[in-house]
C-alpha cells in the first residue's frame, strides 16, 4: 500500500473489459436476420477488430495460444468441411451477446449464442469439435460438437 492509503490497481485482463459495437447486417455473407430475426446487428470477430482496441502484446498472446476466430472442420464426418466462427451481435432490443455459428458453402447450419457482453471469444480445433473460449488464460470453454444428429454446445 501506498502512504496515501491508496494501493495499486490489479491489472485486469483485456479480454474481460473488451466491449465491441456489432454493426454489421451480416456475418460471412449471412444476413443477421437468418441468425435471429430479433438481431438489429452483428459482427464477425478478427484480429483486425482486435487490433484496434487490444495492444499488439494481446494479439500476441491470442496467437500463442493457438486460437483461432475461424475455422474449418468437418465436424460432422461427412466428407464436407464446416465454418464455424465467433462474433457479437446486438439485438433490437438493446441486448447484446456473443456468439459462435456453423456454416457450410454460406449457409448458416446453427449458432448458439451467450447474452451479455458483445466481448472476446475464440476457437480451438481439438479432435472430435471445437472449443469456444471466452478467456484467454481460464482454462473454461464449451465445447461444439457432433451427436450424430445435431451440433450441440456442452
Amino acid at each position: 500500500m501506498s502512504a496515501d492509503g491508496g494501493g495499486a490497481q490489479p491489472a485486469v485482463a483485456w479480454w474481460y473489459d473488451l466491449e465491441l459495437d456489432p454493426v454489421d447486417g451480416e456475418v460471412r455473407g449471412i444476413p443477421v436476420g437468418e441468425f435471429d430475426p430479433g438481431w438489429a446487428a452483428a459482427s464477425g470477430l478478427g484480429e483486425e477488430e482486435l487490433a484496434l482496441h487490444v495492444a499488439p502484446a494481446g494479439l500476441a498472446a491470442l496467437r500463442d495460444a493457438g486460437l483461432y476466430f475461424v475455422t474449418s472442420q468437418d465436424l460432422d464426418l461427412d466428407g464436407v468441411v464446416e465454418d464455424v466462427f465467433v462474433g457479437t451481435y446486438e439485438a433490437q432490443d438493446g441486448g447484446r451477446g456473443r456468439f459462435l455459428a456453423i456454416s457450410r458453402g454460406g449457409r448458416l447450419l446453427r449458432h448458439f449464442v451467450q447474452s451479455g457482453s458483445a466481448g472476446f471469444s475464440a476457437l480451438l480445433p481439438v479432435q472430435g469439435g471445437v472449443r469456444w473460449y471466452k478467456c484467454l488464460e481460464c482454462g473454461e470453454y464449451e465445447l461444439l460438437r457432433w451427436t450424430g444428429g445435431s451440433y450441440v454446445l456442452e
